[in-house]
């Protein structure tokens, strides 16, 4: 642990007290003041880049932040729930994908995207909502198969 300066704690960090100045603490880290950091989403991945931490990766259902409306900003770095109606099911994220077609997911969460039920089917993705999921046409079905992309996965007769 460095001892010859310390930043404000929860506010800053600092990696060489002779080389840097204190840099902002980003919104997906709680820092102490000095180069001990830890990130507020475990599993996210930080790494040194010159002065300042870099956010690398997210854990399954995060994308990664790092900008506002003016480009990239160190101090906004951060993890972020995949939205409604996308999904990131890799173990390092980055960035969330639309749902695929004949699934949908309804909220912003880490959960993946959900399979459309039996008897229904969607042929885009991005669904957001079980509505955006189609039901077949009377007295057709999909014999209990879930996540449909087309209709004519609902086969009429028994």
């Amino acid at each position: 642990k460095q001892q010859c300066r310390q930043c404000t704690p929860g506010m800053q960090y600092i990696f060489d007290p002779n080389a840097h100045t204190c840099q902002n603490c980003p919104r997906g880290l709680v820092c102490d003041g000095t180069d001990e950091v830890k990130p507020v989403v475990e599993g996210s991945t930080w790494v040194k880049a010159g002065s300042y931490f870099n956010l690398t990766s997210c854990p399954t259902g995060y994308a990664v932040v790092n900008a506002d409306e003016n480009g990239f900003k160190a101090e906004e770095q951060r993890c972020e729930e995949c939205q409604a109606g996308t999904e990131c099911a890799a173990v390092q994220c980055v960035t969330c994908a639309a749902c695929q077609p004949g699934h949908y997911k309804p909220a912003s969460s880490t959960a993946p995207c959900e399979a459309c039920p039996a008897d229904s089917y969607r042929e885009e993705g991005g669904g957001r909502e079980l509505a955006a999921c189609r039901l077949c046409p009377f007295l057709s079905s999909t014999r209990r198969r879930t996540g449909q992309v087309s209709i004519a996965a609902c086969q009429c007769g028994p």
